[in-house]
């Protein structure tokens, strides 16, 4: 047993001679049965005395529950897993080698185990899947670090997940892309709102205006870069877009035209960044009218008269060098987030 008798570390009264049964049991050639019968019995045993034992004793319990499940079928690692992920003393090494297995195997120990640290839990992310992810997006505290992998992936049921949980901390990074996606997902941007994570004014143009629409985007981006390569791309069409609320039209256009990263649009939408929605409208010498067909489609429905014409003055107040100023700067800005 790696070097180790099941005697040489104090157990509690009855542990010792089950041990030593279990020791001599896996030295012999087992029936079908045995693994899975003497790790019912084991873990049982653990269960009955883990609030009293020592590390020392756990380790024990560690090196003969691990030979044992590494001989018996997934339902019954799955029910060894969900038996023993909630013990802040399980065993450490089997909760390790639990976690990166099946997933119905490694769900509760991911979303349970108080025994994976920070590490464990990036090293799953970085080398299992999506549903490994989404497991652990489910704990009841997750810090940064993890929460930067499991956002950086990308993967829409994650970012769902790691944003509806209350326990979940974010890095600035991190926190910037979820505002991004919520751009383009309804969900998340409603998880968002609830979580008080966007700007009071992100929130505000949020509720009032469509969100992105994954499909749409998809088939717009595939048009716009059709029509900016054959220079057929336009400051009426935009205009005609911002009227009729054609969000992702809009969003590529001006990505293009303006030579803008994507993403860097998306979150003037996603935050309700009027100033900087006016700035790339200046870049591009937009006319009032244009300018202000674009600050109505961010602010979303019901803007009145009056709110349109403040739009249009903040706008004609704008100079070409505080508008390149602007841009410059976030673009710096996004870039740090993403480094």
């Amino acid at each position: 047993m790696a070097g180790q008798s099941a005697r040489t570390v104090a157990a509690p009264e009855g542990a010792i001679v089950l041990l030593d049964e279990l020791d001599l049991a896996l030295r012999r050639q087992p029936d079908d049965g045995a693994p899975a019968r003497m790790l019912g019995d084991l873990t049982t045993l653990f269960i009955r005395h883990a609030a009293g034992l020592g590390e020392d004793q756990v380790v024990v319990f560690d090196n003969i529950i691990v030979r044992l499940a590494d001989v018996v079928e997934i339902p019954i690692r799955a029910l060894l897993a969900d038996r023993l992920a909630g013990f802040p003393n399980a065993p450490l090494r089997l909760m390790r080698k639990l976690a990166y297995d099946e997933i119905v195997v490694a769900r509760p120990v991911l979303l349970r185990s108080p025994r994976l640290n920070e590490t464990d839990l990036v090293s799953v992310a970085l080398t299992r899947g999506l549903a490994h992810m989404a497991a652990m997006a489910g704990r009841p505290q997750l810090a940064s670090i993890v929460t930067d992998v499991l956002v950086l992936s990308g993967e829409t049921e994650v970012m769902r997940a790691v944003a509806a949980n209350p326990g979940a901390t974010f890095s600035a990074r991190g926190h910037a892309l979820l505002v991004e996606r919520a751009g383009l997902d309804a969900t998340l941007q409603a998880t968002m709102r609830r979580r008080a994570t966007l700007p009071e004014s992100a929130a505000r143009g949020a509720a009032k205006r469509r969100p992105l629409d994954r499909n749409r985007f998809t088939a717009a981006a595939a048009a716009i870069a059709r029509l900016f390569a054959e220079s057929r791309l336009s400051e009426p069409q935009i205009h005609a877009w911002a009227s009729e609320g054609r969000l992702e039209e809009v969003i590529c256009s001006l990505a293009a035209l303006a030579d803008l990263p994507m993403p860097l649009v998306m979150r003037v939408f996603a935050l309700n960044d009027e100033a900087l929605l006016l700035a790339i409208a200046r870049r591009l010498d937009f006319a009032h009218d244009t300018a202000t067909a674009l600050g109505a489609l961010l602010a979303g429905e019901g803007q009145s008269a009056a709110e349109s014409a403040a739009i249009g003055r903040r706008y004609a107040a704008m100079t070409t060098v505080a508008a390149e100023r602007a841009l410059r700067f976030t673009q710096m800005r996004a870039g740090a987030h993403h480094a």
